[in-house]
């Protein structure tokens, strides 16, 4: 994390350096001159201080930490991220399952399979799916007006990653532009595209596991929607560390060369139109 990155989270977080002294152990005087630019080079233990805190605070900023995000998987394999569920399903060890576990739930899909790990999948509160079906119109609109080749996929479809019999992922929306991936209960292999939208009990799975298993599978663009924080990050597959933007004015999607833009304004409008609906 650079200096510059630092102090915006500074500011974003409404900190002031006295807070920050108090809450690291680092002097004021110290932290005073690095955040002023008097200080050019801090000790790589100050940095590390402060990289840790503003990670901790903001669970986002995670992506710049290789060790926090290890921190998190762990805890979130021990954790199970959100309890196993079993549903008609035999009792196995978590790392077990296979997708004929899965299909033994009584509705299909009612959870994620990832390596063999499964996932309750908690039904959306209305205004997460009134923000994928906005991102999914505006994608679909783009698509048929160029008449391009490609499909927009919203939740529901399986994503089947290798090893097919232990990976079925079943995100907000996604983009196959191979059609010879699609079968009767998804697609098969990794989407072009794929956009998840966080809500509070999905958010360590969707910023963790996911994002990990997506960007080792080979997809080629991945956005994590984070509408209580206002902000989107998006991963690539030749860029897999993650940049951030803010839920507002338009983002080109890069799969499309930046010529594809979501209106991120009417996305975030959403919530604020329909309070009642939740994240």
């Amino acid at each position: 994390m650079t200096i510059e990155e630092m102090r915006k989270k500074k500011q974003e977080l409404g900190y002031s350096v006295a807070d920050l002294s108090e809450e690291t152990g680092i002097p004021v005087g110290t932290l005073t001159k690095i955040f002023s630019g008097q200080t050019q080079q801090p000790r790589r233990s100050t940095i590390q201080t402060l990289e840790r805190f503003f990670a901790e605070k903001d669970p986002w900023h995670g992506w710049v930490n290789p060790e926090y995000h290890a921190k998190a998987e762990l805890s979130a394999a021990n954790m199970v991220c959100e309890a196993a569920i079993s549903y008609g399903v035999p009792v196995k060890k978590q790392g077990e399952y296979t997708v004929e576990d899965l299909e033994l739930l009584d509705e299909w899909p009612r959870a994620e399979l990832i390596d063999g790990v499964l996932y309750d999948m908690a039904p959306p509160r209305v205004n997460h799916s009134r923000i994928a079906q906005e991102v999914y119109l505006q994608i679909t609109d783009y698509i048929r007006k160029k008449k391009g080749n490609c499909e927009v996929f919203i939740a529901g479809a399986g994503v089947f990653l290798e090893d097919y019999n232990k990976n079925c992922l079943i995100p907000d929306l996604f983009i196959c532009c191979d059609e010879a991936k699609a079968e009767e209960k998804g697609i098969y292999g990794p989407p072009d595209f794929v956009l998840e939208i966080i809500s509070p009990s999905s958010e360590r799975k969707d910023t963790v596991i996911k994002r990990k298993k997506y960007m080792e599978a080979g997809v080629r663009e991945y956005w994590i929607m984070d509408t209580r924080r206002g902000s989107v990050f998006v991963y690539l597959k030749e860029q897999p560390i993650g940049r951030i933007h803010p839920l507002a004015g338009k983002l080109g999607m890069a799969i499309y060369d930046g010529e594809l833009e979501i209106d991120l304004d009417a996305v975030a409008a959403i919530p604020e139109k329909y309070p009642k609906g939740g994240l």
